[in-house]
Parts: C-alpha cells; sequence; structure tokens
C-alpha cells in the first residue's frame, strides 16, 4: 500500500511526501506424498501416488509444484514423468490432488516388475510434510502366447524324429529369460525305457511370432525290445511369464499333444488254433508270426512246457506228437527252433494228441517265444492249449441176479 498526501496544522513538506509498503507474503501450502508405496499392475496402472495438499490459495492466485523422478528400475519407456501441477483458489485439508502428467505405459514385453521413485517437492509457495519421498513398483503382466506346433505326431522309433515343439510369440525383454515346462499327462510309453522326458525350456530376450522352440531333453529311445506301438500325451503347459492361448493365430489352442512311436524292431509272436483238441487225435497247431518280412530265413527259438507229457525218444508214448513242414525245425528237451523262411510272415507246427485209455484232467501244451538273433519278443510271446481227455471208466454190475439168506 502507499501512503502520501500529508496535511497538518502547522507543517511543511520535506522531500519525501509519499511511501508504499510491500507486505511479503509467507504463507504456504503444506504438501507431501499420500503414500510411501504403492503398486499396480502395468495394464491398469492405478493406485499412482498423489499429493497431499494442506492451506488456502486466494481467489485469483495459484500455486505451482513440481515433484521429480529421483530414482528406480523403470525408464522413459515404462512411465510418463510428472509435470507442473498448478493448485488453484480454495481451501484444502489433505486434499488428494493427482500429479500431472504421470502415468504407466501399457506394453507388450515380458520384463521383470519395476518402480520409479519421486521425491524433491519444490513449488512456488509451499512446506514440505513427512512423506516426501514415495516408490510406485509396476507389476509386469505380459506374457509369451504358448502352444504345441501339433495334435498328433509320429515317427519310427530308430528315426525318432517330428517331435512336438512348443510355438511361442510375443516379445521377452533384453536381460530377461522366461521359463517353459511341459508335462508328461498319459500315454503308455514309458519314461527312461521307450523316451526321456522333457526339461524346462529358457526363452531369452527378443521378439518372437509363432517361433518353434524344440522341447528340451524330449527325445526318443531306439530298444530293440518286441513290442506295440507306444504314445506319448504331454500337456499342463506352465511357466514363470506365459499364456496357454493361439501363439500362430490359426483360432485354435493347441494345449496337449500325443506323439505315437512306431515299433520298428523285427519281433515274433506265437499263438494257437483252436484253444482246445480232444485226446483222440485231436490236433492244435502253433503259429510264429513275424511283423516285418525279413529278405534272408530267420530262425526262431522257443521253449515247451505244459501239464502234457512229451516223450523226445518215443514221442508215440507221450501225451502228444508234433510235426512241422517248416525248415531247421525241431523239438526236443523242453526247447526247440522253427524257421520264418525269407520274404514270408510265419511259420508253425501241429501237436497230435495221443489216443490213450487214462482217465486224465485237461492238460496243457505251453509254448513261449524266446529273444534271438535279429528279433525280439513281441505281444503274445507265449501260446497255450489244451488236450481235453475224453477217457472213461466202464462201469457195470457183477451179475444179473443174486440171492442169499435174510
Amino acid at each position: 500500500f502507499q501512503l502520501g498526501t500529508i496535511t497538518g496544522s502547522a507543517i511543511t513538506l520535506g522531500a519525501q511526501t509519499t511511501t508504499t509498503y510491500t507486505i511479503l507474503d509467507d504463507d504456504t501450502l503444506l504438501v507431501q506424498f499420500d503414500q510411501a508405496t504403492g503398486n499396480d499392475a502395468e495394464a491398469s496402472g492405478g493406485n499412482l501416488p498423489q499429493l497431499l495438499v494442506t492451506g488456502e490459495v486466494q481467489a485469483g492466485h495459484s500455486v505451482t509444484i513440481d515433484v521429480a523422478v529421483t530414482g528406480g528400475s523403470a525408464t522413459a519407456s515404462d512411465f510418463t514423468a510428472p509435470t507442473t501441477v498448478t493448485v488453484g483458489a480454495g481451501t484444502y485439508t489433505a486434499t488428494a490432488v493427482a500429479i500431472t502428467g504421470l502415468a504407466v505405459t501399457n506394453d507388450s514385453v515380458v520384463e521383470p516388475d519395476e518402480d520409479f521413485q519421486l521425491g524433491t517437492i519444490t513449488g512456488s509457495a509451499i512446506t514440505l510434510g513427512a512423506q516426501t519421498t514415495t516408490t510406485y513398483t509396476i507389476n509386469d503382466d505380459d506374457t509369451l502366447l504358448v502352444e504345441f506346433d501339433q495334435a498328433t505326431g509320429s515317427d519310427d522309433e530308430a528315426s525318432g524324429g517330428n517331435l512336438p515343439q512348443l510355438l511361442v510369440t510375443g516379445e521377452v525383454q533384453t536381460g530377461h529369460t522366461v521359463t517353459i515346462d511341459v508335462a508328461v499327462t498319459g500315454g503308455n510309453a514309458t519314461s527312461g525305457a521307450d523316451f526321456t522326458a522333457p526339461t524346462t525350456l529358457t526363452v531369452t530376450a527378443g521378439t518372437y511370432t509363432a517361433q518353434a522352440f524344440a522341447i528340451p531333453s524330449l527325445a526318443i529311445i531306439d530298444e530293440t525290445d518286441g513290442e506295440s506301438d507306444e504314445t506319448i500325451v504331454l500337456g499342463n503347459l506352465t511357466g514363470s511369464a506365459i499364456t496357454v492361448g493361439d501363439a500362430d493365430n490359426d483360432s485354435t489352442t493347441q494345449s496337449t499333444t500325443t506323439y505315437t512311436i512306431i515299433n520298428d524292431d523285427t519281433n515274433v509272436t506265437v499263438t494257437r488254433s483252436p484253444a482246445s483238441a480232444a485226446e483222440a487225435g485231436g490236433q492244435i497247431t502253433y503259429r510264429f508270426t513275424i511283423n516285418q518280412q525279413q529278405g534272408t530265413d530267420l530262425a526262431v527259438s522257443f521253449t515247451f512246457g505244459g501239464t502234457a507229457t512229451y516223450n523226445d525218444v518215443t514221442p508215440a508214448l507221450g501225451d502228444y506228437t508234433v510235426s512241422s513242414t517248416a525248415t531247421g525245425f525241431s523239438y526236443l528237451a523242453g526247447s526247440g527252433t522253427i524257421t520264418i523262411a525269407a520274404n514270408t510272415d510265419f511259420a508253425e507246427f501241429t501237436i497230435t494228441a495221443v489216443i490213450d485209455t487214462v482217465v486224465e484232467a485237461t492238460e496243457t501244451v505251453l509254448i513261449d517265444v524266446e529273444a534271438g538273433a535279429g528279433y525280439g519278443v513281441g505281444d503274445p510271446g507265449s501260446a497255450s492249449g489244451d488236450i481235453a481227455d475224453d477217457d472213461t471208466l466202464t462201469v457195470e454190475f457183477s451179475q444179473a441176479t443174486g440171492s442169499d439168506d435174510e
């Protein structure tokens, strides 16, 4: 304000006839952050720190406040920095004021959780309260899209190719990795005998679009056991930052896969027909079948047993005799051989029951294939046939009539 126009009853004015006095305002707003720490998912970006303001600003006047980024692992690509906050006229009591410009950037990059620190609150007329710094954590919620590349697959056991792979779509930040695990969820193949089980896949930094990754350690074991085709079922995809989804954008999600190990080993099975024969000259044929024809003759070994008796010296004195048109056929002392000729599928022999008059139980002839050079034992590897006894006792009374004294 200004003073002047000095008047009085007996005065004379000197040189300084006016004066101006300035009232220096020393009032301030009390300002602090509303939280020491805060966090939210990157996609939401909520729960951001705010300023708490207490005080009064005159009508037509305003107070500016600036907040500085003072640290943290987040970079300029992860959030937008604060700009000046302008507090307009009004009365404030711990009033929360949003920090202008501050926002979290939602991207699709898989990265660690990151944070930023705010502090160094300055302004045109402020006094700092107790909470002068705050730390905000951006919880990364980005994931890689992952699925199997095929619903089914197969290959010969010796090749073990065409194994399922993982398709991956997404981006991993430099210096970061994502781990993916695959579980064996079914099938009749045996881990450690027929295949080696999967281990953890690590996806390193990079941008991927339906990128095929081999599943670590998954491999087929080539062995020589005669067996049927076997399957491995994989599923239950889990990981550090993954979503099981449509990685190749074909409108389907392949969350499981079945792989068939096609048996390519040479194996021999044995069957019999019929299952039972009468003792009175009945016959049962045992057939040895190979699963894939050979270019050379294959000698097959077998053992025989059961409850029926075979007489090595004089077969006719036993319970049955044997015969075969196959070359290399032998049947002696509980074991034998038979040859499957080149470019044929089987060889067989026939047992014929020996007729006797002894009443006895049904007897069995059991044949078991033995693994040998160039082949394994398939399924079934044994066959049992029955010789059904047809003998009876003749029974009659000893006399037509008889009598005696009472």
